[in-house]
């Protein structure tokens, strides 16, 4: 028996990465990123984000390098996939896209948001879309998309009605 165990765990192990691996391919893929080299992060982070469909954050990073490569098309199932398991990466893109806004550097902020922004369901009533929403409208006001802008505002403030900054912001 303990010797079927062993032989099962060892073919398990040589099947899929042990989690030290998939941490090394990510910080692989995170300095593909950080250096400019989307399309090698894409080629890193898609086998992952394939053998570990569960993993949000290879997910959402995957959505970006597609973004950042150019395949904004692309981009959007991975996002998608990313906010269904972990819904507070919503919250956390919409805070790195407000502050590059806020700094004055919404082409920055337009950019970043652009692939997580894609992943917004039109028809959503979900108050969990609204700082994503927020944050792309403040950044595209930032860039003169003034209608674009006041489409995402808007919509920020239907979701999140009673959030004092949506209304603020809208008008």
């Amino acid at each position: 028996f303990l010797l079927v165990c062993l032989s099962t765990t060892s073919a398990v192990a040589q099947d899929e990465p042990v989690v030290e691996d998939v941490a090394a391919r990510r910080a692989e893929a995170e300095e593909a990123l950080a250096s400019g080299d989307a399309a090698r992060a894409v080629e890193i982070l898609a086998p992952l984000a394939a053998g570990h469909p569960d993993d949000a954050l290879v997910a959402a990073r995957l959505g970006e390098a597609l973004s950042r490569a150019g395949r904004a098309s692309e981009a959007r199932e991975p996002f998608v996939r990313a906010f269904a398991l972990a819904p507070e990466l919503i919250a956390a893109y919409a805070r790195v896209g407000m502050d590059r806004a806020l700094d004055g550097r919404a082409d920055e902020a337009v950019a970043f948001l652009r692939g997580p922004r894609a992943a917004v369901p039109a028809l959503s009533a979900d108050a969990t879309w609204a700082p994503l929403l927020r944050a792309s409208g403040v950044a595209r006001r930032g860039m003169g998309q003034f209608p674009a802008a006041l489409a995402d505002l808007q919509r920020a403030v239907e979701l999140a009605p009673k959030f004092f900054t949506n209304r603020f912001l809208y008008a």
